[in-house]
């Protein structure tokens, strides 16, 4: 047999690897008795390792996936691509920059009051909820050792509010509840991507509009599912308004 047919046998009708499909297959997802380590190495062999993703997964192969890990892991992930997407935004300088330093820093932010928020009272510990900050923002450095230290939401407030360039998200953290902080912090990324789109002669406005879609997407799922659940009095409990007279 001729290499050339050998590697065609390796692939199926629409392409794909095999090997890969039978990696797929051989898990049984319902009873989970494939060991995920293993899953997880041949998936990244088989697919990842020749894709520009290969490098993000690189520091965390060593990770034991398991229930409590999978959201480390999209973390990190998430973590590692922010740093390059600024360092990326940089490099092109003018207005540009300036703008998507601005998203990216009130992204970094808000990641790491939701990952404070949401790991209080878990197992992971405060050097661990550390290294899921990214790397940046407003409240890097010095408020990360402060907010990877609280125990509780009102310890995560006072961090914020001894920030003076986040005052304005001192205030909402003051004022809401814990379950209501995610929809201001949407509202709030909602109304500095139209300020994005004001702006002119800059390619963060393509970043803003992506945004704005992905919002528009969540509030239609959550309509559909209130519907689905007969829940409609909950209709605004999370839907995000994208655009909005104020800002004009």
């Amino acid at each position: 047999m001729s290499p050339s047919r050998y590697v065609q046998l390796n692939f199926d009708a629409f392409g794909r690897n095999k090997h890969a499909v039978r990696t797929y297959s051989a898990y049984n997802f319902k009873t989970g008795r494939q060991p995920i380590c293993l899953f997880r190495r041949e998936l990244y062999k088989l697919i990842l390792v020749d894709t520009p993703l290969a490098p993000y997964f690189d520091d965390c192969m060593t990770l034991d996936i398991d229930e409590s890990n999978i959201e480390i892991l999209r973390n990190t992930l998430h973590k590692a691509y922010m740093n390059d997407f600024l360092h990326l935004c940089k490099s092109l300088g003018g207005s540009t920059s300036r703008v998507m330093t601005e998203l990216l820093s009130f992204e970094a932010d808000r990641r790491a009051v939701e990952i404070t928020i949401n790991s209080l009272g878990t197992d992971l510990s405060r050097d661990d909820r550390r290294r899921l900050f990214p790397e940046m923002g407003k409240l890097h450095p010095f408020w990360h050792h402060a907010l990877a230290s609280c125990d509780d939401y009102d310890q995560v407030r006072s961090v914020v509010e001894e920030n003076p360039e986040r005052t304005s998200m001192a205030s909402p953290l003051a004022k809401l509840a814990e379950n209501a902080v995610e929809k201001w912090l949407n509202e709030e990324e909602m109304r500095i991507c139209r300020l994005a789109l004001q702006q002119n002669a800059q390619y963060a406005g393509f970043f803003a509009y992506a945004k704005m879609r992905e919002q528009e997407l969540k509030n239609i799922m959550w309509i559909a599912e209130c519907i689905a659940q007969q829940q409609k009095d909950r209709l605004s409990d999370c839907l995000v308004p994208v655009s909005s007279y104020k800002d004009r």
